[in-house]
């Protein structure tokens, strides 16, 4: 085989072992214009799913991180569940915080996790954001995965941005409250 072609099949066994919203996510952040508003060291928040007149999309941030510190986020992506569909923008309505740093991007649980437990446990968090998206845009809600999202969310998402997430996408956020 040539190293093209295990490069291809190393990358398709890659992404075989993710699933597609975080496949999408990382084609948001090169989609669109992301690509040029999306510095390469920023990193990315966990997806959120929003309500639009396009139908279910997704919303995450990018940020800047110094030491352990996460910055203010500079960009919001929007993307359909593909991350073919994407928009960047670098204003948004965010609360009012002060300055830079926040405060750290990862729990104190999160950061004791090794590389590779950490990528499994957000990869399945990756999963259950999906399962929570299609209830919330059918309307349905399921207390066993609200309680099972907001456990497996609250553990690895970034404890700096909690008031951020809400803003993101209020409407899930008011969805996670109904019984």
């Amino acid at each position: 085989m040539t190293a093209p072609l295990l490069l291809l099949a190393a990358s398709l066994a890659f992404s075989q072992e993710r699933s597609s919203l975080s496949v999408a996510a990382q084609f948001a952040r090169n989609g669109g214009d992301c690509a040029t508003l999306v510095p390469f060291e920023h990193l990315q928040s966990l997806p959120l799913p929003v309500m639009t007149p396009k139908g279910l999309r997704y919303r995450v941030m990018y940020y800047r991180a110094v030491g352990k510190q996460a910055q203010v986020p500079s960009v919001v992506a929007e993307f359909d569940g593909n991350g073919v569909d994407v928009t960047c923008r670098t204003s948004f309505e965010m609360p009012r915080t002060r300055s830079s740093p926040l405060g750290p991007f990862l729990t104190a649980e999160a950061a004791a996790l090794d590389w590779e437990t950490f990528e499994a446990r957000q990869e399945k968090l990756y999963a259950l954001i999906e399962r929570a998206a299609a209830l919330f845009a059918a309307g349905r809600t399921d207390k066993k995965i609200h309680d099972e999202f907001l456990m497996q969310f609250y553990q690895l998402s970034e404890p700096a941005f909690a008031n951020f997430y809400q803003a993101l996408a209020p409407g899930f956020w008011d969805w996670l409250s109904r019984p």
